[in-house]
């Protein structure tokens, strides 16, 4: 979920949650044999591979799409920087991730003048 608000025609401010949510794995052998080669239950892997975790962050984006299509801008772009932090976790290796984003997207017309534009 983004709520985002625009500034003006070229800036943006969004404030991002995020919630995942991965269910646990369970693994069997294939063949009995490979659990008496083993000599452990293949249940072992099946330990703490569920996980839930939580994130908030916000980022800034700059576009030009809308003066490029008001003449005003000789390339379309946007570019976004924002920043995610995961503040609540359950389960096995749940990350503590901080993370630190850059999104850089151009775009062109494929087809000429007449063809829509296709981002690259």
């Amino acid at each position: 979920m983004t709520p985002t608000w625009r500034v003006d025609d070229a800036f943006s401010v969004g404030v991002r949650y995020a919630y995942f949510i991965q269910g646990a794995t369970h693994f069997a052998y294939v063949d009995a044999a490979d659990s008496a080669r083993v000599a452990l239950p293949a249940s072992v892997l099946d330990r703490e591979t569920a996980v839930r975790w939580m994130r908030i962050g916000a980022a800034v984006t700059f576009s030009t799409l809308d003066r490029f299509a008001a003449g005003r801008a000789s390339l379309p772009y946007t570019l976004t920087v924002g920043y995610q932090n995961t503040f609540w976790g359950r389960g096995g290796l749940t990350p503590q991730a901080s993370l630190v984003y850059v999104t850089l997207a151009t775009y062109f017309r494929l087809w000429g003048r007449s063809g829509r534009l296709a981002a690259w």
